[in-house]
């Protein structure tokens, strides 16, 4: 979740730094509101998070389950229960795609304020 929310800051500040970024198309059957003038950008960004490696086995069936789900229940787990087995660094370049709009028509002022929205679960700018 960290990870995630270090790309969206750090995709914000890029936005904000390249704002004369190359403008791109995509033809992912998006169309953009008929009252604004909207411009695509597409930008690459490099994060780095911590991963945790996974010190135990993986299941083979419900009993492995089941004593996973009893050791960490336990009240001592903190102290007798260890499932990971360390940490390491995790780098990866992401393209994150944004669309910047204007209204076509101006209306008191209101259209300096600008939304920073991000997707939800479908990825697809719907």
């Amino acid at each position: 979740m960290a990870g995630l929310l270090a790309v969206n800051v750090l995709a914000a500040i890029s936005l904000a730094k390249h704002a004369k970024a190359n403008p791109v198309s995509y033809n992912d059957g998006y169309r953009h509101p008929p009252n604004g003038i909207c411009t695509d950008y597409s930008i690459k960004v490099t994060a780095t998070s911590t991963g945790y490696i996974w010190g135990i086995p993986k299941f083979k069936d419900n009993y492995d389950v089941v004593e996973f789900l009893t050791e960490i229940a336990r009240k001592d787990s903190a102290e007798v229960f260890h499932p990971l087995s360390g940490v390491k660094n995790v780098t990866d370049t992401y393209e994150v795609a944004a669309t910047f709009c204007t209204p076509k028509k101006t209306k008191g002022g209101k259209e300096k304020t600008v939304l920073l929205a991000t997707h939800g679960l479908g990825y697809d700018r719907r």
